[in-house]
């Protein structure tokens, strides 16, 4: 095959090869991919990789939503691969993300409260999914600081 393929070919390999840049291929996985696949060298395969980079610039330039559609089968993509490994700490990890993508996912902060250092206290808040207020969580023994 080679250099000598059609307009829609190219556009197919592409595509394959930002498929394999989105599942964290390397640049050397793909040289070796194309070469094995579609029987081309390096400068051939930069080139793809050139036009992938420039296709995935367009596909994040769309609104918050599509971004975060986008992010989102992507998680779901690599949460079936971390089931099929039998991963459950990415597994997790990865639901961790995905939850918080989709704004389920509590996120917790600490707050050092107080002017002079000596006097400064540490407490954890937990953003509330509504916003960005954030409610204090009173540490365990200490009630001089409420909800």
């Amino acid at each position: 095959m080679g250099n000598d393929v059609t307009q829609v070919e190219r556009m197919k390999r592409v595509e394959l090869v930002f498929a394999l840049l989105v599942s964290g291929a390397t640049r050397q996985q793909i040289i070796n991919y194309c070469s094995e696949n579609f029987g081309v060298e390096e400068v051939t395969t930069d080139k793809y990789l050139k036009d992938a980079r420039r296709y995935f610039a367009e596909q994040n330039q769309g609104t918050i939503e599509e971004n975060r559609a986008w992010h989102i089968a992507h998680r779901k993509y690599m949460m079936t691969k971390a089931v099929k490994a039998k991963n459950m700490g990415l597994e997790l990890s990865i639901a961790q993300d995905l939850a918080k993508i989709q704004g389920l996912y509590i996120d917790r902060i600490q707050l050092t409260l107080g002017g002079k250092e000596d006097e400064q206290k540490t407490i954890e808040a937990r953003k509330l999914l509504e916003g960005s207020e954030f409610k204090v969580i009173e540490p365990e023994g200490d009630s001089e600081y409420g909800t």
